[in-house]
């Protein structure tokens, strides 16, 4: 047998081999906020590749560190025993290029989502004055901004309260007449590590380059202070362009895809 279940220091340590690479599981294993059901399981044979099994209420996600043939192939029979469809993702693609896979299982369309980096501020683009961090006298306008509520995302009052009033974060923004334009919100993730939030540019006032302004005067902030921002979770390529445009480089590719057995668990009894 494989696969071992391990506990989550052993598998931190692990992953701090390549704490950029692997920040999101990382943060999950020694946070655990919201504190949803994890857990993490190891090649016994040879401990090169984890897997961390998440279960949140829309679905399952499972996440293998790498590649591993034997290992994945153990996976396969164990993920078809105990889901009837999760997400599975990893950081190397040839985990989906397991022969097996496709014998298996049905693969849903291949997605990608990539994280970024700033290391140097020589690399950052000049910012201009009219961005800049937001204080309590901004709250008012900032409730303002016209923005449709997102599912799972705190409202623009509350956002301000956690970030800016009680200094949980912090949120940078373009303004404009005693008007916001954009806003990018960023909170501390890991050790000395911070990464956005989220950021957002007004329907009008977009392809102006304000996202890039916003990313840069983040990555100027954070340097300043010693600590390292990251940029995570872009998916679109107007959201990857930003990071870049403010002198980021990518440090992670995760390539993820729903996956449901050919055969249920019913079938295989």
């Amino acid at each position: 047998m494989a696969i071992i279940s391990v506990d989550n220091h052993t598998a931190a340590d692990f992953l701090k081999r390549d704490v950029h690479r692997y920040l999101a599981e990382l943060t999950a294993l020694e946070l655990n906020m919201p504190p949803f059901p994890r857990r993490v399981f190891a090649d016994a044979d040879k401990p090169s590749v984890l897997m961390l099994v998440q279960e949140y209420p829309d679905g399952v996600w499972v996440t293998v560190s790498g590649y591993n043939e034997k290992f994945l192939l153990e996976c396969l029979d164990w993920w078809r025993s105990s889901f009837d469809k999760f997400t599975l993702a990893s950081v190397d693609e040839r985990v989906f290029d397991v022969p097996e896979m496709k014998h298996i299982f049905e693969l849903g369309r291949i997605r990608r989502s990539r994280s970024f980096l700033c290391t140097s501020i020589d690399r950052v683009p000049a910012v201009v004055a009219a961005a800049g961090r937001r204080t309590e006298f901004d709250k008012e306008a900032f409730e303002r901004y016209p923005q449709e509520p997102a599912r799972h995302r705190p409202g623009l009052s509350q956002l301000f309260q956690l970030f800016v009033l009680e200094g949980h974060g912090e949120i940078f923004a373009v303004k404009e007449k005693g008007e916001i334009l954009a806003y990018l919100s960023c909170a501390s993730e890991y050790e000395n590590v911070w990464d956005v939030d989220f950021i957002h540019v007004r329907e009008d006032r977009r392809r102006q380059g304000l996202g890039a302004q916003l990313a840069a005067l983040y990555a100027r902030g954070r340097l300043k202070q010693s600590q390292i921002p990251y940029y995570s979770g872009a998916r679109s390529e107007t959201s990857q362009r930003t990071a870049l445009k403010a002198g980021f480089l990518c440090c992670r590719e995760l390539v993820f895809a729903e996956v449901k057995p050919i055969f249920n668990k019913e079938n295989l009894q």
